[in-house]
């Protein structure tokens, strides 16, 4: 039997499970699964972690099923596309969409965050970055909070 990875791989449309040969890199067994982003306002980049997850669930128990007997997984990998956020109620649940890495709507908050550092480390602000976009986690964060 084969020895394998299984390597998820989630991308900006679609979320791919594969199957790879550790011996020569061959891909012995993919499935895809699509998915939509939405921009309920510009700059922002939204995704249904539910919708989102039902679909790794799936592509993954079909692959391993169509797996069986054929090789034995031997490691996990993953890769995402970047830090997407998705804030959890007190059960578990989401509270909204996940925000992508793209998503770009905590532009103001990557301004006060960065004028704060600059304000308390003058190293900062003589070498740091002259800005904090809005697309980092620590201001998408924030703007939750604020919002």
């Amino acid at each position: 039997m084969k020895e394998a990875i299984l390597v998820i791989d989630v991308g900006t449309s679609k979320l791919h499970a594969n199957i790879i040969d550790i011996q020569n890199g061959e891909i012995l067994l993919s499935r895809t699964e699509l998915f939509r982003w939405s921009h309920p306002q510009e700059g922002w980049s939204e995704v249904d972690a539910n919708s989102e997850w039902e679909g790794a669930q799936n592509a993954v128990a079909s692959i391993i099923e169509s797996s069986k007997g054929k090789v034995e997984l031997i490691a996990l990998a993953l890769s995402t596309i970047g830090a997407g956020l998705l804030f959890l109620d007190k059960h578990g649940d989401p509270v909204g969409n996940m925000i992508l890495a793209q998503d770009g709507r905590a532009k103001n908050e990557g301004q006060e965050i960065f004028e704060g550092l600059a304000q308390k480390n003058s190293a900062y602000k003589h070498f740091g970055p002259r800005a904090i976009g809005g697309m980092l986690p620590a201001a998408k964060v924030l703007w939750f909070i604020k919002n």
